[in-house]
């Protein structure tokens, strides 16, 4: 026996425009009823005629209700056979739609992966991006080009990146670089067709907990910079090798990448900065101002013969292990240490911005540890290490 209740409903709801609609939705002898219009009067006026229907006769003579715009059924079982594909797969019927008419005449062409990996590497060197930047993008793709068996670009899909940026034997920090590189070259196959669309974007970014940042106190600094006078580096095993790079990275809030690149040439011990090195952004160039302790320190260097960019990762490793703090070493930590003590001794923001180029939104989000007082702010740029004069 066919069931006689009735569900119709009036459900007003915004459209893409924003603009508000209403819909009629329920159920009415065993048939679903949905459909839109444009005014509440509209909808209630259909709904009423619906109800009223249903209510005359019996079931043998009532009258077919419209629920739906479709001209014939055959259309409209279509409709409702490709809405139940796309369901099974999360996706909505009118996106489907939209994006078949705005991708329906893109003539897509399939590459093997590799060759697209190095067409897009190569993109980017004549933009001139870093090497190093380059190199570790390179790394990630191929892994990720391994670990789910991509061979062609067709091969790329939401599922493999999802499940790869997602991995949760990973921090969150990889995470975050795994999405970027995986959006940025989406997007260059999107470019040059042979990706349909960037579907990266649709996937959430992992959420990183910012914390206070990890720093050095004077002591710990002063033991490393100790440490550091002793200990030997180079092709002829002088002492003091990492000194300088120690002294400056710690003392002058410059990158890692930045100090390596420094001559003598760079240094200004009349003027009191280090000048015209090459800094993170490509074609730029700028100088950070120098405390008279680095002064001090690097005059001695100098007149050591020891070179201000030399960096041997065997010797880092020696010296921040023999000054007992491995165990502690984070990303950054020696620019994280200076902004920190630099910010609570001048409390002057410009002057760090000067001379770390970052702007003050990065530096208060993931430079500054706040709780380092005046004091140890100040003696950071006193300290000398033991054994330099």
């Amino acid at each position: 026996m066919a069931s006689t209740k009735i569900t119709l409903r009036v459900i007003p709801y915004k459209n893409r425009t924003g603009t508000v609609s209403f819909r009629v939705s329920g159920m009415i002898l065993s048939t679903r009823v949905q459909k839109n219009f444009s005014t509440r009067e509209e909808a209630e006026g259909f709904m009423n005629g619906a109800v009223r229907t249903a209510n005359q006769a019996d079931s043998a003579t009532r009258e077919r209700l419209t629920s739906t715009t479709f001209a014939t059924d055959e259309i409209l079982r279509e409709a409702e056979a490709a809405h139940r594909l796309l369901q099974k797969h999360g996706g909505s019927l009118y996106a489907a739609a939209n994006f078949y008419l705005a991708h329906a005449n893109r003539q897509l062409t399939d590459l093997p992966a590799l060759e697209a990996l190095n067409k897009f590497t190569k993109k980017r060197r004549e933009r001139g991006n870093r090497e190093r930047t380059i190199s570790v993008c390179e790394d990630v793709l191929k892994l990720f080009l391994r670990r789910h068996s991509i061979t062609n670009v067709s091969d790329f899909t939401r599922a493999k990146a999802d499940e790869f940026v997602s991995d949760s034997s990973v921090a969150k920090r990889t995470q975050l670089d795994r999405r970027q590189h995986l959006y940025n070259w989406a997007r260059y196959l999107v470019k040059e067709n042979h990706l349909i669309s960037n579907f990266v974007e649709e996937i959430d970014r992992p959420n990183i907990e910012r914390s206070e940042p990890t720093t050095l106190t004077v002591a710990q600094v002063q033991q490393l910079l100790n440490t550091a006078v002793t200990e030997k580096g180079g092709r002829t095993e002088v002492a003091g090798a990492m000194l300088p790079y120690f002294s400056i990275c710690v003392l002058s809030g410059m990158r890692p990448d930045e100090t390596k690149r420094l001559t003598w040439d760079n240094v200004s011990f009349e003027n009191g900065i280090l000048r015209g090195f090459k800094a993170k952004r490509v074609g730029h160039v700028r100088s950070v101002e120098m405390a008279d302790n680095l002064k001090i320190i690097l005059q001695a260097c100098k007149e050591r013969g020891l070179s201000p960019g030399f960096f041997s990762k065997k010797t880092f490793d020696r010296a921040r292990k023999k000054a007992g703090l491995d165990g502690q070493w984070d990303n950054d930590i020696l620019r994280h240490t200076y902004a920190s003590h630099c910010w609570a001794w001048k409390r002057d923001l410009n002057y760090l911005v000067k001379n770390m180029g970052n702007s003050e939104d990065v530096l208060k989000q993931s430079y500054l540890n706040e709780s380092v007082i005046a004091s140890e702010g100040q003696a950071l740029f006193q300290i000398l290490p033991a054994g330099i004069l």
